[in-house]
């Protein structure tokens, strides 16, 4: 198949109406009690474990109930469908990744493409589920505080004790960003 023309529509295509329609997105809610999700965004080009459990399990209990954040319809399908499989089929949810690819976009302009390949841990019942969940969530937020100690420390050495520095300034976010790609391995 030869590609000969495409269409660009002004503003791109409005999914929000479509109330978590693009079955290859996830979705997030700013506050629980609003009534639409709206499809996650990179926010730059690298993607890494810190957003890992929104993507393969959300934050909302097994029936997406409660849940500011859900993975995206193909991978809640996915996950349904392989834990039913016995035998020689079962290699298919031990192998299982997670392709994560997307524009960090500004206003409208792209600034990156990011892509990454992660593991989709899908355990044989929902009990495993729920285990690799919950163990994820507690390294997870552990990492976050760990990070956020990182750059109180590094703040102190450099400006002093009391300083007014900014945690995301552009001093400081490189050291936080470094953090999450070293550990990235070992998660």
């Amino acid at each position: 198949m030869v590609v000969t023309r495409y269409v660009t529509r002004p503003w791109g295509t409005n999914y929000e109406g479509w109330s978590r329609g693009h079955r290859l997105s996830p979705y997030y809610k700013v506050k629980p009690t609003d009534a639409a999700f709206l499809p996650v965004h990179l926010k730059s080009s690298r993607v890494g474990y810190r957003e890992w459990l929104g993507l393969a399990f959300g934050d909302g209990d097994d029936t997406g109930n409660n849940a500011t954040r859900v993975p995206a319809q193909c991978v809640f399908d996915f996950k349904q469908r392989v834990k039913l499989l016995k035998g020689d089929l079962a290699v298919i949810r031990r192998k299982a990744r997670l392709l994560v690819a997307g524009y960090a976009m500004d206003n409208m302009k792209p600034l990156d493409f990011g892509e990454a390949l992660m593991p989709l841990i899908v355990g044989s019942t929902d009990n495993v589920n729920q285990h690799v969940k919950q163990r994820a969530k507690q390294l997870i937020d552990a990492a976050q505080e760990t990070a956020s100690l990182l750059v109180i420390s590094v703040k102190i050495g450099l400006y002093g004790d009391g300083a007014d520095a900014d945690g995301s300034s552009t001093v400081l976010q490189p050291i936080r960003d470094r953090f999450w790609g070293d550990t990235e391995q070992d998660f």
